[in-house]
């Protein structure tokens, strides 16, 4: 079985934590993986891929994601949330207007510097891990962009965004980056995602929830897999064609079916009489496979 089941995730548990609970259950899941770690701190949605869906999960970790976010005026904290100590302080008061002011001039688009402690990998070991042994790790400042940025509520010290941002921002340093802009200090308090791309936070399960399901029930609430990619145009094979072509053969370009003439090297949703069975992309005339989703043994 295959799919996709939205979370909504709450605190003080890991995201890997929440694949291996759903695994554990009796709902016959081999495979598992999601599409974009949430800190432990953090609540929301949380794209889980069962099956064969988990092959999609770098198409889901590529979604701009929405979240709302409350900053801490006043303290620097080493992991940028509350999880950490305090390394910093400053007693400027900030008001409304001048946060209002920030956000309306804030850019669309910056380089911006990972957290320290962060999942991200310098000579192949997370950066959190080597804060932790006492290293500290060389990151460089990736570009993200600011799609939307609301302030929903303030009450100095505490700040509430709602935000969309591109797939790779880090929310706790866009807080960080935004207090600099005032002048001050700041660390995010409280974290919750909304939506990963047009996956949203109102169609999500809680994991207690989850825990009165039947097998049955589990697999009903599931998305079809290939919702993951919906974005992307489709190529459709004859069973024929598409058997020959999971076992490796490519596929000469008229052997595809498109709505419009292929586009080099873009990536196309393939189907055979029906069924999604893989991503593949066409080059010099050819079409290749990108992530294979159907056995050639499963063709009948």
């Amino acid at each position: 079985m295959n799919g996709i089941i939205l979370i909504d995730k709450h605190e003080n548990i890991s995201s890997n934590q929440v694949t291996t609970r759903l695994k554990r259950a009796n709902f016959g899941i081999e495979t598992i993986g999601h599409g974009g770690t949430l800190d432990p701190a953090a609540t929301g949605l949380l794209v889980v891929l069962v099956g064969r869906g988990s092959k999609l999960s770098q198409f889901v970790v590529g979604h701009d994601k929405t979240y709302r976010v409350t900053g801490s005026l006043g303290e620097m904290r080493d992991t940028f949330d509350g999880e950490g100590k305090v390394v910093a302080t400053c007693d400027k008061v900030i008001s409304r207007k001048e946060i209002e002011e920030v956000i309306a001039q804030f850019p669309q688009a910056y380089d911006q510097m990972p957290p320290a402690y962060s999942a991200i990998k310098t000579k192949g070991i997370s950066a959190y891990k080597q804060m932790r042994s006492g290293q500290v790790p060389k990151l460089n400042p990736r570009p993200v962009d600011i799609y939307e940025m609301k302030l929903l509520n303030f009450s100095f010290p505490e700040f509430e965004l709602e935000v969309h941002v591109s797939s790779g921002t880090y929310i706790r340093s866009l807080i960080v980056d935004i207090a600099e802009k005032l002048g001050t200090l700041a660390y995010v308090s409280r974290l919750r995602r909304l939506a990963s791309g047009h996956y949203s936070i109102q169609d999500a399960y809680t994991l207690e929830e989850i825990d009165q399901w039947d097998n049955k029930t589990f697999w009903s609430n599931t998305l079809a897999m290939e919702t993951a990619v919906c974005d992307y145009p489709i190529a459709e094979l004859s069973k024929e064609n598409s058997k020959r072509w999971v076992c490796g053969q490519w596929l000469k370009q008229g052997c595809a079916q498109v709505a419009h003439k292929p586009i080099e090297k873009q990536l196309y949703r393939i189907y055979a009489e029906g069924r999604f069975i893989a991503m593949g992309y066409f080059e010099r005339g050819m079409l290749k496979p990108e992530k294979v989703l159907l056995r050639w043994d499963e063709y009948n």
